[in-house]
């Protein structure tokens, strides 16, 4: 098989079959346990450690990201079976996937409890710390059902706040960038060289470099731009990746 050709349909199709059965799993397997450590009454977990409330903002950050990552995830394995040969969007599914899965990773390899609700109340801080410059001093955001705008400075403030409460003494939490926490769970998930696939997928969801344009079309209709068609590169990773 020519490693630069758009997989075949009938192949992407059984790929996209296993994928799709895996998020079957997966959305089983996240609402047993938002049923079992949720904040509802009847929460499972509840009744076992007679605890008043076992939702925190650490498990609620965790299942945020999982069930992001989820999304992406069936999103992609519902794209890859289209008779169509798509390229640059799967790679954008593909990075936006492992991206917030190892934004999951990040919290689920704390060592206690402590530590995960220190570095849930470190990530948005970080976010927001980041957003400087990029906004225009007014963040949107839902509240009650209904959006509000409110001032960057009292989002900032908020969440230093939240970090305060939860740091833990002693202890400082740096977030890693995106790359870095895509690469742990790719490398956790048993990737081989996750940094140069992760790398490779950076460039390719936007065609934006060198690497990607050099990535050859095939069947280009007549009249469309080459990026519409691109479609190789791509499938040579769908099996690493996921």
């Amino acid at each position: 098989m020519d490693p630069f050709a758009p997989t075949p349909w009938p192949a992407r199709c059984q790929l996209s079959g296993a994928l799709i059965d895996a998020d079957t799993c997966a959305r089983r397997v996240l609402a047993d346990l938002a049923r079992a450590v949720g904040p509802s009454e009847g929460a499972q977990a509840r009744e076992w450690l007679g605890a008043a409330s076992t939702w925190s903002t650490g498990f609620s950050a965790v299942m945020q990201a999982l069930a992001t990552a989820n999304d992406h995830h069936r999103a992609f394995a519902r794209l890859l079976r289209s008779r169509e040969a798509y390229g640059p969007s799967l790679a954008a599914l593909c990075r936006a996937f492992v991206e917030v899965a190892g934004r999951a990773w990040w919290l689920l390899e704390s060592a206690d409890r402590s530590q995960l609700e220190h570095r849930a109340a470190a990530m948005p801080l970080k976010e927001i710390s980041d957003s400087r410059g990029r906004t225009s001093g007014r963040l949107v955001r839902v509240a009650d059902g209904a959006y509000e705008e409110v001032g960057y400075n009292e989002v900032l403030k908020a969440a230093q706040q939240d970090l305060s409460k939860a740091a833990v003494a002693g202890r400082k939490e740096a977030v890693p960038g995106y790359s870095k926490l895509a690469e742990a769970v790719m490398t956790a998930g048993g990737v081989k060289e996750a940094d140069a696939k992760y790398s490779h997928l950076h460039p390719l969801h936007r065609r934006a470099t060198g690497r990607a344009n050099m990535l050859p079309n095939s069947k280009k209709p007549p009249g469309l731009p080459a990026v519409s068609c691109c479609s190789s590169g791509i499938p040579r990773y769908e099996n690493d990746l996921l």
